[in-house]
């Protein structure tokens, strides 16, 4: 099983380029959907869908979530951003690999912050690790984004 589910919010958001009016003959309403709503709408299901595959093999103990954040400064642009997380999460990927660790996929949100500047939240679903009273291994830290990271396990 391999996933990669993406919540993107950039500001503002697209004007919608079209509009659909939908009739129930049954009980005669009238509803109005935008492609920017169907869009969203389409977005969330898949993230809904991935999280239930995720909680599902996480209560049963197979896999680890490490919630992670990765923080920018206000001053760099959104192509910039994708472009260093894409690579980020290429090497990270790899890097947990290196180390015997499965990659089975990730669910991230890319947000701008209060005072601008962007930042990531990435929820990444690997092979069990059990570190219980011991510190994090220094191969799980998200070096290698050059700015500030944060990394913890989601705990229930």
């Amino acid at each position: 099983m391999r996933l990669s589910v993406s919540l993107l919010s950039p500001y503002p958001i697209r004007e919608s380029k079209w509009m659909i009016t939908l009739l129930n003959t049954e009980t005669g309403e009238i509803s109005v959907a935008t492609d920017v709503e169907r869009y969203l709408w389409r977005r969330q299901k898949r993230m809904r869908k991935a999280f239930r595959l995720m909680r599902k093999l996480y209560k049963q103990r197979k896999i680890s979530l490490l919630l992670i954040t990765l923080t920018l400064p206000v001053d760099m642009d959104l192509r910039v951003v994708k472009g260093r997380f894409r690579r980020w999460r290429w090497n990270y990927r790899r890097r947990l690999e290196r180390y015997g660790i499965k990659w089975y996929g990730d669910v991230w949100v890319l947000e701008r912050g209060v005072n601008g500047g962007w930042h990531y939240h990435v929820v990444v679903a690997i092979s069990r690790l059990d570190i219980r009273g011991r510190k994090m291994p220094h191969w799980i830290k998200a070096d290698g984004w050059g700015y500030i990271t944060r990394v913890e396990f989601v705990k229930r």
